[in-house]
């Protein structure tokens, strides 16, 4: 049993660094977006 939980983990943290990478840059492309017509 140890070693699957020993093969998920990774996956897991992955996973979530993945996640959170992507929410990070859907809000800086919001923040873009938003921005964008007020410098121009």
């Amino acid at each position: 049993m140890p070693t699957k939980e020993a093969k998920l983990n990774p996956r897991h943290k992955v996973i979530k660094l993945v996640m959170g990478l992507r929410v990070v840059v859907l809000s800086v492309v919001k923040l873009q977006r938003m921005l964008s017509p007020v410098c121009k």
